[in-house]
């Protein structure tokens, strides 16, 4: 058996999941890790690579194909998105898609990757909205963002104080305007229950 792995591991020159599937055959043959290493002439981290990556889906896998240019660190990086059920789930959907099925194994192994990996991403946040409001007689502006957890308001005037001024007036109101501000909120709810 040692022999005849060493011969077609060079002869073959095997693609990283087809000595995966090798390795795996081997392993549920129950020949010891000892024996493996020596027939496909790899070392003990090698081995429980390639044994992990072989424990993939089958059905993933199959449609996968032997994406022969795909390395070690690639399969094993899918093994690890894989262990995580939402992502399988997706990589099922994602290899029965038709038009994914037309591209070469590896062009297949690295678009599902790809969709697996963004799709683990945090959405992110949506960008601060701003606007902008002038009283009619043009003394200042103000600038509002309004972001997820922030709203700022900045006044500025093109000269003299009417800027500074309505900010101190809505300042030393804050207290009041926040008060109403919830008193209205709580009979909005009680109106649209």
């Amino acid at each position: 058996m040692i022999a005849q792995g060493q011969e077609n591991a060079v002869r073959a020159n095997l693609s990283f999941i087809e000595k995966a599937f090798y390795a795996g055959a081997l392993t549920a043959q129950r020949y010891d890790n000892k024996v493996i290493m020596t027939a496909l002439s790899i070392t003990a981290s090698t081995l429980s690579v390639l044994q992990s990556v072989a424990a993939l889906p089958p059905d993933v896998l199959e449609m996968l194909g032997g994406a022969k240019s795909t390395g070690r660190n690639r399969w094993y990086e899918l093994k690890r998105l894989l262990d995580r059920p939402a992502l399988l789930k997706l990589a099922r959907e994602l290899v029965q898609d038709a038009d994914l099925l037309k591209l070469a194994p590896d062009q297949r192994f690295e678009a599902v990757l790809k969709a697996l990996k963004q799709s683990r991403r945090k959405p992110s946040t949506p960008a601060a909205t701003k606007s902008a409001w002038q009283p009619d007689s043009k003394a200042f502006a103000a600038e509002i963002t309004v972001a997820q957890r922030r709203f700022t308001l900045a006044l500025k005037a093109k000269q003299g104080s009417e800027a500074a001024d309505f900010g101190r007036y809505l300042s030393d109101r804050l207290e009041g305007l926040y008060r109403d501000f919830r008193q209205e909120e709580t009979s909005e709810r009680k109106h649209n229950r």
